[in-house]
């Protein structure tokens, strides 16, 4: 039985021919023909098989469910085959021959890579043999740097010594700062103490502030209640004063009645008196006592 395959999509250039001829080989199909093709300007695989009907559905599902990594397959269609299906090693020939038409211009395009690169070799050649003879006067500035280096390692070795030196005065300097912290430690822990004390004296501190603020809102009362006192005060004496100036004012004014009418008095009352002793005067005379 004879059927042909369309495959469509983004199916060129991806290693789908070769994954349909490794099925067919799995599946011992000697007629299978494959080969790129276009349809309605898209891209498509077409596939012509002719195998027992078992077989021809064991590749229809393979190819419904496998396709290259690279492949974006849109759609898979299963015709009928009106012509005789070719042995699969015309399609593996037609493949390589394929593939060696477009491997011979990048095997030539290759030849002439190698020949620049021999000549690079050449220019590589050319420039290792100054490097070697740089490196043969490196190997002998070398040398002078290793005699300089053997007198420097004697200086080490000379420093090194002053260094064990400044070690075991470090050892004593940790032991003197051993000892100091223990007793850094004992400072700590008498401030611990005495963060304690200031906690407690910080919540009496707290609380007197508390009573002060309430003796402080008494006080604003006080001082209001002063300023209201003051102002009715100032009220009161204000109009007491008038009242007072008022009552001076009537009582000179009588003392001025007073004082005429006292004057008128005794004006009088002397006047009286003086005519009393002239009478009493006379008297006298007319009996001769005086």
């Amino acid at each position: 039985m004879a059927i042909k395959i369309l495959i469509k999509g983004k199916v060129h250039g991806v290693g789908y021919r070769v994954k349909l001829i490794n099925m067919a080989l799995e599946y011992g199909i000697d007629r299978f023909a494959v080969f790129n093709t276009f349809t309605n300007g898209k891209e498509a695989v077409m596939i012509l098989v002719d195998a027992p009907e078992e077989i021809l559905e064991l590749l229809k599902e393979r190819i419904k469910a496998e396709k290259p990594e690279k492949a974006i397959v849109e759609s898979v269609e299963f015709l009928e085959c009106r012509f005789s299906v070719p042995p699969i090693e015309r399609s593996m020939q037609a493949f390589q021959i394929e593939h060696w038409g477009k491997a011979i211009p990048i095997m030539l395009n290759m030849l002439e890579k190698q020949d620049l690169m021999l000549e690079k070799q050449d220019l590589m050649l050319e420039k290792q043999d100054k490097m070697l003879e740089k490196q043969d006067l490196m190997l002998e500035k070398q040398d002078k740097m290793l005699e300089k280096m053997d007198v420097m390692l004697e200086k080490q070795d000379k420093m090194l010594e002053k260094q064990d030196l400044m070690l075991e005065k470090q050892d004593k300097m940790l032991e003197k700062m051993d000892v100091m912290l223990e007793k850094q430690d004992l400072m700590l822990e008498k401030q611990d103490l005495m963060l304690e004390k200031q906690d407690k004296m910080l919540e009496k501190q707290d609380l007197m502030l508390e009573k002060q603020d309430k003796m402080l809102e008494k006080q604003d009362l006080v001082i209001n209640k002063l300023d209201e006192t003051k102002q009715e005060l100032g009220s009161k004496i204000d109009q007491t004063r008038e009242d007072l100036a008022e009552r001076l004012d009537e009582t000179n004014a009588k003392l001025e009645l007073l004082r005429s009418d006292l004057r008128d008095y005794l004006e009088k009352n002397m006047k009286e008196l003086n005519a009393r002793i002239l009478r009493i005067e006379e008297a006298l005379r007319k009996a001769g006592l005086m």
